[in-house]
């Protein structure tokens, strides 16, 4: 099992000692080759000589290049001559250009048409895919007026209704760190599972969907695992129900296992992206209401957002998740931008309701701004569209 390693990036989405980097130009991903060669470039290819003089002199090389993947040139070090019985030449080390990415093959290989295929997949970078117990997450409480109520309210009757504008107690919401097969832990990979609840009259008509999200800070390769409902299958019904407080449980078959397949698809086809197009996990003041029952301060939701963090989804080289940037934005001080209408069209939210979380909608103006590049990218020479780094 391959396991790369590269260096942690990442900040919660929160309002102190942020930057202001730009996510990557759509031009620079596409000249990052994926076939490019790196061999004689990254550092370059130097030669040495040997220094001519018998005594004293001091032996010189000569400064390799070489060219990326990218096309971008190297410089190589100056090679070390040395005499029979003088000093040592010494050279500078030279730094390569921008090197192909070593995650090429998961990026952009095909989507696997199965959950297990995927799965197997996913395991090359982000160790063992869980298995999913409702039971064991923690619930998504429903507020009104500050006060967790047990029955189902109208819709945008509660103090935080969920994505689709919702108010339905039952919904759980689980983090599972990762690791390897050997069990040893891997503490930059989070799995996240989400069983969301329709009601029991709901899920007595089979309505009922369970997700679960992979995600490597320190890569930021990702996986998403969808539920079958998305093709109009209810076959979580056959594994769930409610406890005697209202909360889903049940255990779903694990990865491996042929009914995996079953409660879980690839998401051929579907670009997850289209709502998670920023970060892997869309956080919203009702399902981080959801505390970490070891750490109340934290969401059960991995804050892991950043500006300039990296993001890239296994199996999605093909998938479009760029993001608007502008220099000196507030919305971009922070993390990056996503289009909120990709979202809260489904429930008329408005993002200046809760954001920024300190004081909401003291950037409005800023958000308009973003919003006028999405509707029109070439109308403010500002703009840009990026890709996340990877």
């Amino acid at each position: 099992m391959v396991l790369k390693r590269l260096v942690v990036l990442g900040l919660a989405v929160s309002l102190g000692g942020c930057g202001d980097p730009k996510p990557q130009d759509t031009s620079s991903a596409a000249s990052t080759t994926d076939e490019g060669s790196t061999g004689s470039s990254s550092t370059g290819t130097s030669a040495s000589t040997t220094g001519s003089t018998p005594t004293d002199s001091t032996g010189t090389g000569t400064t390799g290049t070489g060219t990326t993947g990218s096309g971008a040139t190297g410089t190589g070090t100056t090679g070390s001559g040395t005499t029979s019985t003088g000093t040592t030449g010494t050279g500078a080390t030279g730094t390569g250009g921008t090197t192909a990415t070593p995650w090429a093959d998961y990026r952009d290989v095909p989507m696997p048409a199965t959950a297990n295929e995927y799965a197997a997949l996913c395991s090359d970078v982000l160790g063992v895919v869980p298995q999913v117990d409702c039971g064991s997450g923690v619930r998504v409480p429903i507020l009104v007026d500050g006060e967790e109520v047990f029955e189902e309210v109208g819709f945008r009757r509660c103090d935080d209704p969920d994505i689709k504008g919702a108010c339905i107690p039952g919904s759980r919401v689980g983090r599972i760190m990762g690791s390897t097969a050997d069990g040893e832990p891997l503490p930059d990979v989070y799995w996240v599972f989400f069983c969301r609840s329709q009601g029991p009259a709901g899920l007595a008509r089979g309505l009922v969907s369970v997700q679960m999200i992979g995600h490597d800070t320190a890569s930021g390769a990702t996986c998403f695992f969808e539920s079958p409902d998305a093709v109009g299958s209810d076959a979580h019904a056959d594994y769930l129900d409610f406890d005697d407080e209202g909360n889903l449980i049940g255990v779903l078959p694990a990865p491996g296992e042929p009914e995996f397949d079953r409660v879980f698809i690839s998401p051929r086809g579907e670009a997850c992206t289209f709502c998670h197009q920023a970060d892997p996990f869309l956080h919203t003041p009702w399902i981080d209401n959801a505390r970490l029952p070891e750490d109340p301060s934290q969401p059960v939701l991995p804050e892991v957002a950043g500006p300039n963090t990296p993001y890239w989804v296994i199996g999605g080289g093909s998938w479009d998740y760029r993001t608007v940037h502008i220099d000196g934005n507030g919305c971009v001080s922070c993390h990056r931008a996503p289009d909120p209408e990709r979202i809260f069209f489904l429930s008329g939210e408005d993002i200046n309701d809760f954001m920024p979380p300190d004081a909401p909608g003291s950037m409005a103006e800023d958000y308009n701004a973003i919003r006028r590049c999405y509707d029109d990218p070439t109308g403010d020479p500002r703009c840009e569209l990026g890709l996340p780094p990877y």
